[in-house]
């Protein structure tokens, strides 16, 4: 729906999985109001699944390369990676909300702004 929200009933018996959003090439990309152009698929970590991204999709690939670190040490490694130091920003928070300067009590709108700067370069990539 708009903002992406959605609204998902896990089964008890697979609340362990991974939660998978195909996104159709024809799917609306609200930054810029066009067609995304190509199929997508995000994931985040079974245990994180209140937000769907490409940068969660990052995490996830972490835990999968390295199956002994839980979801927040793969976060940890991701926001390295990414050069995200602030411990008040996480990698599975609506960072397009967050963007806003109104919306961000924290103060940290300018680090979920280059989230979001970001989510679009990994988005392009995966293509």
């Amino acid at each position: 729906g708009e903002g992406g929200a959605y609204d998902l009933a896990i089964p008890e018996l697979h609340n362990d999985k991974p939660i998978v959003a195909a996104i159709p090439a024809d799917a609306i990309d609200e930054d810029t109001g066009e067609a995304v152009g190509q199929p997508l698929v995000f994931i985040a970590p079974a245990d994180r699944p209140e937000f769907l991204s490409p940068i969660t999709t990052l995490v996830h690939q972490e835990q999968r390369a390295n199956p002994a670190l839980n979801s927040e040490e793969a976060e940890q490694v991701v926001k390295s990676m990414l050069g995200i130091d602030e411990s008040n920003v996480s990698l599975f928070t609506d960072y397009v909300a967050q963007s806003d300067g109104n919306e961000n009590t924290e103060g940290t709108a300018d680090r979920f702004e280059y989230l979001h700067d970001t989510a679009r370069v990994v988005a392009s990539m995966m293509g």
